[in-house]
């Protein structure tokens, strides 16, 4: 069994997809499966799925109900002990990102465990710092306090998302844990 389940939301972005292989593919931490749920591209992603098929643990390639419903499939796809999302377009911050989350003291100890992020605009120019705030109810009701690109949970607790939100997933999905 793997240590963690990178899942990874694609529909026709190619482009960001690229960017996203890059970003895991280098990563110093090599300890997971990495699932890519594609809602079936037409731009050349599917196509870039298979030629790199041996970085990528688990495919598929078919329409789904949004972003949500295809993070679910992800979801039922995983097998290792924890869980990440990294979506076409999405970038650990370096190449031992991965690496510094799986050698934190205690992890066994914990259940969920999320970090800051950082908003990158165009030309790689930071555009903000999302501080990831202590989970309370009370920081809960401000909105998200991280994105799931930062969040990383064990599979045993990790809930499914309710694909009838348009919106707020994650701050439902994080409400749910």
């Amino acid at each position: 069994m793997k240590t963690l389940s990178i899942v990874t939301v694609v529909y026709n972005c190619l482009d960001g997809f690229k960017h996203t292989f890059n970003s895991i593919c280098s990563q110093t931490f090599n300890d997971f499966e990495w699932i890519v749920i594609d809602g079936g591209s037409s731009d050349g992603t599917l196509e870039f799925i298979k030629k790199n098929k041996q970085h990528i643990s688990t495919y598929i390639s078919e329409p789904d109900n949004g972003i949500f419903d295809a993070m679910n499939k992800g979801i039922a796809l995983c097998t290792g002990q924890w869980v990440t999302f990294m979506n076409a377009a999405d970038a650990y911050k370096n190449k031992t990102t991965l690496s510094a989350v799986f050698s934190i003291e205690n992890l066994q100890s914990y259940d969920f465990i999320y970090s800051d992020m950082f908003l990158i605009g165009q030309n790689n120019q930071p555009v903000r710092t999302i501080k990831a705030e202590k989970l309370t109810k009370h920081s809960i009701t401000k909105g998200m306090i991280a994105c799931h690109q930062g969040m990383f949970i064990r599979l045993e607790h990790c809930p499914k998302y309710n694909t009838k939100l348009n919106y707020q997933g994650d701050l439902d999905w994080t409400m749910t844990i």
